[in-house]
This record gives C-alpha cells, structure tokens and sequence, in this order.
C-alpha cells in the first residue's frame, strides 16, 4: 500500500514526493547554468568591444535571458544621462534594481521588470538567486565602466605627452636650426672676410725679405681653413640639410 505521506497532489494526480525533488532540484541547475552564462557572456562582451556603450547595449540585452521568464522580462541600465534598456522594455511596478557604482560613489543603476506577470509571480516575482545574480551584474558594470574609464584617461595622458613631446622636439629643432644659422652665416662670413684679408696680407708679403712673416701668414690661413670646415661641420649636425629638404623622418631614416 502506498504510504501518502510521502506523496503530493498535482494536476489531480499523486507524485511521489521524492521525483518532485527531484524536479526542483533539476529546475534549480536549469536556473544556475542560465546565471554562469549570463556571467561568461558579459567576459565575452568585454572582449568583444572597446567602447563602453556597445560593451553596456549587449550586456543589457543578455540579462534577461538568465531570468526564470525571459519572454516577460526586460532590462534597463542608466549611467548618468545615458539610459540603456532591452527589446521590448516596458517599465512596470514589479521590479527588481540594484545600484552600479565606482570607489563607492553612485553612478548608476541597473533594472529587471517583469512584463505582465501570472499571479503567482505576483505574489513573489523574483527568485533569491536573481537577486544575487544582479548584485553580481551590478558589481560587474562598475569595474566595467572603471577599467575602460581609466584606460580612456591614460589613453587621453598618453596623447597629450606625445603632443607635448612633439612640440618640444620642434621648439628643439628650431632653436638648432638658428644656432646653425648664425654659425654658418656670422662667424663663417667672418672668417672668410678674414681669409681674404690674409691672403692680401700675404701678397703683399711675398718678398725675400719677408719670409718669416709670410710664413706666419700662411700659417694662419692653414687655421682659419680649417675653423671654416669644422663650422661647416657644426651646422650640418646641428641642422643636416636633408632636415629641411624632406623634413625630420627621412632625415633619420
């Protein structure tokens, strides 16, 4: 005879207490796989996209499929003055909404509705485990929008060096430039005014008489010569022609 204690009425029929535990149990890791792939889709979607907004769009989109009634649940994500939500949003009194925030400070918020519920979900609308699930969702978002927040700042640090090292680089090459200039055209014009003045030294010089002198001339234009050279030499390192022929990278190339 079977003992009813151990059975339950359903549908106008006894089962046995043990199978509906069985069903609940099974209804259960139903429930819990839906979380771990709404969990690793989110991983998959931040893989997926660089920009914040498409990152928060898709995620929006997944939630509600790891709800217990996805075809009557919605979403909506609103981060400061941008509002994201699912197909066919419908904002209703039963909802369920968690807090995102960054180091502490309130950001935003993330919403599940459901959408024209039976009476039973009425009376209780969300599983303990959903709840748990959006805290999760909602801690989620936060280092979410913080890592890719932070990475657009030290991206944003980065171009400003980089426009700052650019522009110390032409301030560089400019200042070399003029030095270049002023070597090449005051002191080398200088030392060949003076070339030319020893050389007429020089022929004027040229007697048996003034050997010794001629030969100190001589001497000295032997040096001024070579300064004139090494000026030459200086200004076309400070300021290699090809610089400003075909400008600074085929100049290094």
């Amino acid at each position: 005879m079977t003992n009813k204690k151990t059975m339950n009425k359903k549908d106008g029929k006894y089962i046995p207490a043990e199978l509906q535990q069985i069903d609940r149990l099974r209804s259960e890791l139903r429930e819990r796989c839906k979380e771990l792939e709404c969990i690793y889709s989110i991983s998959r979607i931040v893989d997926k996209y660089s920009e914040t907004d498409n990152i928060i769009r898709d995620i929006v989109n997944i939630i509600p499929d790891s709800w217990q009634f996805p075809e009557k649940t919605c979403c909506r994500v609103i981060i400061e003055d941008k509002i994201y939500t699912s197909a066919n949003f419908q904002e209703t009194r039963f909802r369920l909404f968690r807090s995102i925030s960054i180091l502490k400070e309130k950001i935003g918020i993330i919403e599940v509705f459901y959408i024209d519920p039976t009476e039973k979900l009425k009376r209780a609308p969300f599983l303990k485990a959903e709840r748990s699930l959006l805290i999760v969702i909602a801690e989620r978002l936060g280092k979410i929008i913080e890592r890719k927040r932070s990475e657009l700042a030290l991206k944003q640090s980065y171009k400003s060096l980089q426009e700052l090292y650019e522009h110390m680089q032409t301030i560089r090459e400019d200042e070399r430039r003029k030095i270049a200039m002023e070597i090449h055209d005051e002191l080398g014009q200088a030392l060949t005014s003076l070339k030319i003045d020893l050389r007429w030294l020089r022929n004027k010089q040229d007697t048996p008489d003034n050997k010794k002198s001629l030969s100190k001339i001589v001497s000295m234009e032997n040096l001024v010569d070579g300064t004139i050279k090494k000026i030459q030499q200086i200004a076309t390192e400070l300021r290699p022609p090809l610089l400003d022929d075909f400008g600074f990278p085929e100049a290094v190339s």
